[in-house]
This record gives C-alpha cells, structure tokens and sequence, in this order.
C-alpha cells in the first residue's frame, strides 16, 4: 500500500508517510525473519485478503480521495498493530519475541502520529481522526493536541 502511495499522492505530507512507512515496514519485516529463523518458523510471505482488498480498493482511487482512505487505513492499521503489539510485549514469555514487539512500538506510535499528520494535510476531519485512534489506551496515539490527556507526543516529538 505504501508503494502504491508513494506512486499515486499528490500530497507531499502522504508521499512522506508511504516513504517512511516502506523503508521501516522493511527493517521490521527483516528483524523480524532473522527472529523467525532462530525459532524454526517460516513466515507467510502473502498479503491477507483485508489487506489484498484494501490495496484493491486504493488503487481505484485518485487525487483526495485517495489520500484520505490511504491515511485512514493507515491510521486504522496503526492502532490495531500497536494493541498487538503492546499486548504482546506485555504477554509473551519468549525474551526475544517480547523485545521485537516491545522495539516496535515506538515505530508503530511514530507511524501513527504520522498518519494523523498526513489524514489532516489531505482532508479528513478531526471528529474521523478521533474516533479512529479513541480506542488506544492512554501513553499512545495523537499528537500534541492529546497531551494534556495522556496520550500522544508532544509537540516536541518527545515521548
């Protein structure tokens, strides 16, 4: 999907989000293999049928319509990998697995930020921002709008 922004935006707020997303998706995606390896387990290459249909419906879209729905997924994306993850670095017992989920969410967090940067530059509303990132639990998501309630970076980037 990001390759696919990258190609289609024409807002250079969305074409960074794709850029940065590709480049860290990959480190994590390499990590992750190299993880994988040692325990044994091969990893399905594959995209899952949402994620197939999503890239489907993107690649009908132009212009702000795509960027919105491209910003949107991402920031839906985001807040469902970053309760996995958070769930996973608190759960898992394997010290290796608990560090990858526990390295990744900085990123995950930064690419979130970075969503809701990119959904406003291209249109959406705050009231769809909000209700995407509400379920996220304190310490995580918005930007320095949020910081006063716990959650979010401030306006420094800080965490």
């Amino acid at each position: 999907m990001a390759q696919l922004a990258e190609q289609k935006s024409q807002n250079p707020e969305v074409k960074n989000l794709a850029q940065m997303i590709q480049r860290d998706h990959q480190q994590a995606q390499d990590k992750l293999q190299t993880l994988a390896q040692a325990h044994g387990i091969t990893l399905d290459q594959n995209l899952s049928s949402s994620h197939r249909r999503a890239q489907e419906k993107l690649a009908k879209l132009n212009g702000a319509d795509f960027d919105q729905q491209y910003t949107k997924d991402m920031m839906e994306g985001h807040v469902a990998a970053i309760k996995k993850f958070q769930k996973a670095s608190q759960q898992i017992e394997d010290a290796d697995v608990k560090q990858y989920a526990q390295n990744c969410l900085p990123t995950l967090e930064t690419h979130l930020n970075h969503s809701e940067v990119a959904a406003r530059a291209s249109g959406v509303d705050q009231a769809t921002i909000t209700s995407i990132t509400k379920s996220l639990p304190p310490a995580v998501g918005g930007t320095g709008e949020n910081q006063e309630n716990g959650k979010g970076m401030g306006k420094s980037g800080q965490y």
